[in-house]
């Protein structure tokens, strides 16, 4: 956990209204606070760890805290940002936003892995038409050679609509214009038991604040995402 020192630019575009400051270790960060909710809070930390172990490139992330001398004189921040720790993922500068341009057959296998990804943690808010656009979440260098995964605290939706993912998600194109059939089954099955390797202790470490109102929510969201060796778990996405 770090102690925010410096909050650089208040708001930032987005419903969940984080904000760019300067960590005590140095480096800077984006943080979501109250907006996100606690329960997208916790989404945010269990996703952004479930996506580093499946091997998805998502920026380092730890919890974050405000000093009440940081706040104290804006009601609006304090309500934001303070009465507990927030979730902060590592600013990388000279990154922009994904657009048609980022599109590119060496992110090929890139785009399948957050395809599948997205769908085990039943992420319908990462969608992206290139004659359209859309707000995939996805950030890039300048040069287009690196994309990074963010924003997860609308996962493990209950109205999760299969049909709208499979045609509008920012990796569907990647996914069901190749020989889906000889997709690796057994290689995503790997990732994802892997990726479930101390998930519980790891949830152990997430404040208490943000679980307070969400009694029994681990136990759902594991339930959801051991459906992974099931048949119609990969049947629904032939």
């Amino acid at each position: 956990m770090i102690e925010i020192v410096e909050i650089v630019e208040d708001t930032i575009q987005g419903l969940t209204r984080p904000a760019l400051c300067h960590g005590e270790d140095g480096n800077k960060y984006i943080v979501k606070g109250r907006e996100a909710q606690n329960i997208g809070l916790k989404k945010e930390y269990i996703c952004a760890h479930l996506g580093q172990k499946f091997g998805l490139p998502i920026p380092e992330f730890t919890l974050a805290t405000f000093p009440n001398e940081l706040l104290e004189f804006d009601t609006e921040l304090i309500r934001r940002f303070g009465n507990g720790p927030c979730f902060a993922s590592k600013y990388y500068p000279h990154l922009q936003e994904f657009d048609r341009s980022s599109y590119s057959q060496k992110n090929a296998q890139f785009f399948k892995d957050l395809f599948v990804f997205d769908y085990w943690i039943k992420n319908d808010d990462r969608n992206f038409v290139p004659e359209n656009g859309g707000n995939p979440n996805l950030i890039v260098d300048s040069k287009r050679e690196k994309i990074f995964v963010i924003d997860h605290n609308l996962a493990f939706d209950n109205d999760f609509e299969l049909e709208s993912f499979k045609h509008s998600h920012a990796g569907c194109k990647y996914w069901f214009d190749d020989q889906i059939a000889l997709f690796n089954r057994e290689a995503y099955e790997q990732k994802m038991s892997y990726a479930l390797q101390g998930l519980e202790a790891f949830v152990d470490t997430m404040p208490e604040e943000w679980c307070e109102d969400i009694p029994g929510c681990f136990q759902t969201i594991s339930d959801r995402l051991s459906l992974y060796d099931t048949e119609p778990f990969w049947r629904s996405i032939q």
